[in-house]
C-alpha cells in the first residue's frame, strides 16, 4: 500500500483490521499548518457596510415604533382617565348611598333625622348604621368632637366618608348637609308631619346630603347653613366635573356643577318649597 500523504484530503476508508484510530471514515478537514510558508489563497476582507445598514434600519424601526407608541399612549390617556373617573364616581356614589341609608335607618329607629348641630356631627350618630358601632360607642356625646376622649377618634379614617379621589390617609370628608328652616335636617320638620309626608315636595326632590369642595373633619358638626336668599358654597370635588347629591328617598344623583344654578339648588334644599323641579 502506498504511503498516505498528510496533505491528502480525500476521504479515508475505515480500517477493517479493528484499528480504533482509523474507526472514523468521515471526511477530515485539512489541518492548517502554522509555518509562514503556508498560504491557502487570498482572504476576502469583510465589509462593515452591512452591519451599519442593519443598525440604521433598527434605529429607524425603534424610532417609528417609539413614536407610534407615544401617539397610542396619547390617544389612550383620555380614555383611561375617563374610565378611572367613572370608577371613582361610582365608588363615591356608593359611599353616599350608604350615608343616605344610614340616615334613613336612623330615622326608622328614632322617628327623626340625627341632629346636625350638637357636639358631634350627624355622621357620628349614624355610625352604627354603616357598620361602625364599636367606634360609635367610644364617643362621648357630652364633649365636643375635638375634646377629651373624642379627640383621638377624629383621626380614625371612615372609608364611607372619604372620596376615592382624595389623598391616601385623609380623615376629612366632603359629605355635608344643609341646616335651617325647611331643610331635611330642620328639627321641627318631622314634629309637624311624620316621614315621608313631611317632604311636601317629595323625598325624591329634597336633598339629604351633598359633597362640597371644602372638606372638614368627619366628626365636626360644620354643615351648610341655608337661608332663602343666601349664597351657596362651591359644590363637588374639585377633581371631577360632577357633583354628587343624596336625596331623602335614599337615591344618589350625579349632577353637572356648572348647570347647578342657585334657583335649582334652593328648590332641592327645601322640603316644602312647592317649586316644580325638572331634570337636573
Amino acid at each position: 500500500m502506498p504511503p498516505i500523504d498528510d496533505d491528502d484530503d480525500r476521504p479515508r476508508s475505515r480500517d477493517r483490521g479493528g484499528n480504533d484510530d482509523a474507526d472514523d471514515d468521515r471526511p477530515r478537514r485539512r489541518k492548517r499548518r502554522d509555518d509562514d510558508d503556508y498560504d491557502d489563497g487570498p482572504r476576502k476582507k469583510k465589509s462593515g457596510g452591512g452591519g451599519m445598514v442593519a443598525i440604521v434600519i433598527i434605529v429607524v424601526i425603534v424610532v417609528i415604533l417609539g413614536c407610534g407608541g407615544l401617539v397610542a399612549i396619547g390617544l389612550l390617556l383620555p380614555a383611561v382617565t375617563k374610565v378611572r373617573e367613572a370608577a371613582a364616581r361610582m365608588s363615591e356614589m356608593n359611599n353616599m348611598k350608604q350615608v343616605s341609608l344610614g340616615v334613613l335607618n336612623y330615622q326608622s329607629q328614632s322617628g327623626k333625622f340625627p341632629a346636625a348641630e350638637k357636639n358631634l356631627s350627624w355622621r357620628v350618630e349614624i355610625l352604627p348604621y354603616i357598620e361602625q358601632e364599636n367606634l360609635f360607642r367610644k364617643f362621648d356625646p357630652t364633649q365636643p368632637w375635638n375634646a377629651g376622649a373624642n379627640q383621638p377618634l377624629a383621626s380614625e379614617a371612615i372609608k364611607t366618608y372619604i372620596s376615592p379621589l382624595d389623598e391616601p390617609g385623609t380623615v376629612q370628608t366632603h359629605y355635608r348637609v344643609f341646616t335651617g328652616t325647611d331643610t331635611a335636617f330642620d328639627p321641627n320638620l318631622m314634629r309637624q308631619r311624620p316621614f315621608p309626608g313631611c317632604f311636601g315636595d317629595g323625598a325624591s326632590n329634597t336633598m339629604l346630603a351633598v359633597d362640597t369642595t371644602e372638606t372638614i373633619p368627619w366628626p365636626q358638626p360644620k354643615e351648610i347653613p341655608f337661608t332663602p336668599n343666601g349664597s351657596f358654597p362651591e359644590l363637588g370635588n374639585a377633581k371631577r366635573a360632577q357633583g354628587l347629591a343624596a336625596l331623602c328617598d335614599g337615591s344618589v344623583k350625579a349632577f353637572d356643577k356648572k348647570a347647578m344654578n342657585a334657583n335649582l339648588l334652593r328648590s332641592l334644599v327645601t322640603a316644602n318649597g312647592g317649586e316644580a323641579i325638572g331634570e337636573w
